[in-house]
């Protein structure tokens, strides 16, 4: 089954497409995504850097329709091959965007390219057509707004333009949805027409038959919960709604962490107070896991200074668990060489790329050969606090077992100015007031590494953005400045005796 998303750029295709995606992943539904726009495709974008190398200005000419022949050609390769392998593979494919789109951004961008060609029509009379389509349609002020906030600068027209060339092509969908509403409106609005249509396929036997959880939440709405029953055996998923008041406070998530670490992390959460309860690790396949946990309503942090001695004393019971022989751990210098084959493969842009990875590479001794159960993603936003004002850890979809002062980058570095005390307070109760000599030196390798990691996934999402803001930051803050022992954490110290102890 085909399902494709369209619409203007910036109405939130994407974004709706990766909640449907996660959706029939908690379900079981065995599904893929696949994304391919004109003149985004690999040997044309490699074509248009080797244009640019002596051709400054717009492409035109020969050279425009070489590179619209090329992207065409392309395309015929991933809608009419490719899509329709995947197809054979997987019970769902979600496409961000189809050849529609294309058809509205060469009409608007190339006013002599002529959607009758021979070769366009080729690609419409081959490609794998789509058992439902989607089009988002929203007004010109919503759609403005939204590309603003990603730091995008349309002019007015273009976006109009684009409007009226999708609003010519309505028959051709199935589903034509109005996103001016909020993002949960309007995939509550896609999947209603999605199930009525009968476009949601029953759970793959493969994934579901070793799911033995009972419950898992999908899509919050006020006092309800859509949910998924999976019972005992291999029968497939039942769809109800029901209040989540009425059912055991459990839910479920699927990440990709070692299935053994979550088995060593089970019984802690099952002692300690400071834990959110484990009840079940359920394999899904190959690399997956199935987490039941315990519903627990909690808070954000007010990052006072028992939060943070409550926090230090969590984290200390999680890399106190005792590893057996054996078990999978994290070794840096392979991550640090996936990293950078990753980097190198796809031509990442990244400001000071040469001193980051330089400094990387050259000092990679500086990692500590020490292993725990390591959180690997120890943020203020992972520590909760209950009815009775009780600190705990929750998000374990990252845990690995690797160096635990892996887990205090973020306090060292990557935190907010407003969370200075907090982090401050957490690491002299961490270390009982004595912080090793040797923890700052090897806590700058960490948080260049950390920050590599950060690009390569910023870079899957295709935020630029956020590679530049990250390495000019290590920059600015480490590389050019001798000073190893942060700035936040030296004005602390000398200011330490000032503050009121919440």
């Amino acid at each position: 089954m085909i399902i494709t998303f369209s619409g203007p750029d910036g109405i939130g295709k994407s974004d709706q497409l990766m909640r449907l995606s996660r959706a029939f992943q908690v379900q079981g539904i065995d599904h893929n995504i696949m994304h391919v726009r004109g003149l985004e495709t690999p040997l044309t974008k490699l074509y248009r850097k080797m244009i640019r190398k002596w051709n400054k200005g717009e492409p035109k000419g020969w050279i425009l329709t070489a590179g619209l022949i090329l992207t065409t050609l392309e395309m015929i390769y991933f809608w009419a091959v490719k899509l329709r392998l995947m197809e054979k593979r997987h019970q769902v494919i979600l496409c961000d965007r189809y050849i529609w789109d294309t058809e509205v951004d060469f009409t608007a961008r190339f006013p002599d390219w002529k959607p009758q060609s021979p070769l366009w029509l080729l690609l419409k009379k081959v490609a794998a057509k789509p058992d439902a389509s989607i089009l988002y349609h929203a007004s010109t002020d919503v759609i403005a707004q939204r590309l603003y906030r990603k730091k995008e600068y349309p002019l007015v027209h273009e976006i109009r333009f684009q409007q009226n060339l999708n609003k010519t092509m309505i028959p051709e969908f199935h589903f034509v949805i109005d996103a001016n509403t909020s993002k949960d409106a309007v995939f509550h609005q896609m999947l209603t027409l999605l199930r009525d249509g009968g476009m949601i396929p029953k759970p793959s036997d493969r994934l579901v038959k070793n799911l033995r959880a009972a419950i898992i939440p999908i899509l919050p709405g006020g006092d309800n919960i859509e949910i998924v029953h999976l019972p005992v055996g291999r029968s497939l998923a039942v769809n109800y709604c029901i209040s989540v008041h009425s059912v055991p406070r459990y839910f479920a998530k699927i990440c990709k962490p070692s299935k053994r670490c979550l088995k060593l992390m089970k019984p802690l959460t099952k002692t300690s107070p400071y834990f959110n309860r484990i009840e079940e690790v359920i394999p899904i396949g190959i690399r997956n896991s199935c987490i039941l946990q315990e519903w627990k309503v909690g808070s954000s942090l007010i990052f006072s200074v028992g939060e943070a001695c409550q926090a230090a004393q969590a984290v200390k019971k999680l890399h106190s668990v005792m590893i057996p022989l054996g078990s999978p751990k994290v070794h840096i210098g392979l991550e640090l060489f996936r990293h950078l084959l990753y980097v190198a493969l796809y031509a990442v842009s990244i400001p000071h790329k040469k001193e980051i990875l330089g400094f990387l590479v050259k000092n990679l001794s500086m990692c500590r050969k020490k292993y725990a159960l390591t959180h690997m993603d120890l943020h203020g936003g992972n520590f909760r606090r209950n009815s009775q004002n009780m600190v705990y850890l929750i998000d374990y979809e990252n845990i690995r077992i690797t160096d635990p002062w892996r887990d205090f980058t973020y306090a060292v570095f990557f935190h907010e100015a407003q969370e200075d005390v907090f982090w401050y307070e957490f690491l002299r109760s961490y270390f009982n007031n004595s912080i090793p000599s040797d923890f700052w030196k090897t806590m700058r390798y960490y948080c260049y590494l950390q920050a590599l990691r950060m690009m390569v996934c910023s870079h899957q999402r295709k935020d630029q953005r956020h590679i530049d803001n990250l390495a000019e930051s290590i920059w600015k803050n480490y590389h050019n400045n001798n000073q190893i022992i942060p700035a936040w954490y030296l004005r602390m110290d000398q200011g330490s005796s000032n503050y009121d102890m919440v």
